[in-house]
């Protein structure tokens, strides 16, 4: 159901966005690179999880696909390898205007997923929400914080869109 809600929502977007899905655990794994329209979710199938979740090392590793300026993230927001802190400096750092997040699984760190989305101007989607409507979400411009603004305080698959001006 996780990867079909993420086919529903990719499905939504324009066909001609350049991206890039990969599936992370331990380690990353990419399993897709076209143009929106293309994507199959028979391509992250394929992949299933190992168990452990390593949530910064899927960051790092979006952090060094330079082409893409935007990342959503499909995870349960729980680290079980590595650092339990998630940290989006590494895609700051990179260059990456937006990081979103859909959340998945019965088990969710709600306040983790806030925090990091709220550190690259992004959104917690909602599983309820309509694709199109998340589709829409991600097409628009970063949301920055106003300076008074703070904190708020096992994936499966980070996926990116592209850097010319119709982004991800």
């Amino acid at each position: 159901a996780q990867v079909d809600r993420l086919g529903q929502i990719l499905n939504a977007l324009p066909t001609d966005l350049s991206l890039k899905v990969a599936a992370f655990d331990q380690t990353v794994v990419p399993v897709f690179q076209g143009k929106c329209g293309q994507f199959k979710a028979e391509a992250l199938r394929a992949r299933p999880p190992l168990g452990a979740t390593d949530l910064n090392g899927a960051l790092e590793w979006a952090a060094q696909q330079k082409e893409f300026s935007r990342v959503l993230l499909v995870t349960d927001g729980v680290s079980t390898v590595g650092s339990t802190h998630l940290d989006s400096e590494p895609l700051r750092k990179a260059g990456c205007q937006r990081l979103d997040v859909l959340p998945v699984g019965g088990i969710q760190d709600a306040e983790a997923l806030r925090d990091l989305t709220s550190q690259l101007h992004g959104v917690v989607l909602q599983a309820d929400q309509d694709p199109k409507d998340q589709a829409f979400q991600r097409q628009r411009p970063p949301i920055s914080p106003s300076p008074s603004q703070g904190r708020v305080g096992s994936g499966r698959s980070a996926s990116m869109g592209s850097r010319p001006a119709r982004n991800i």
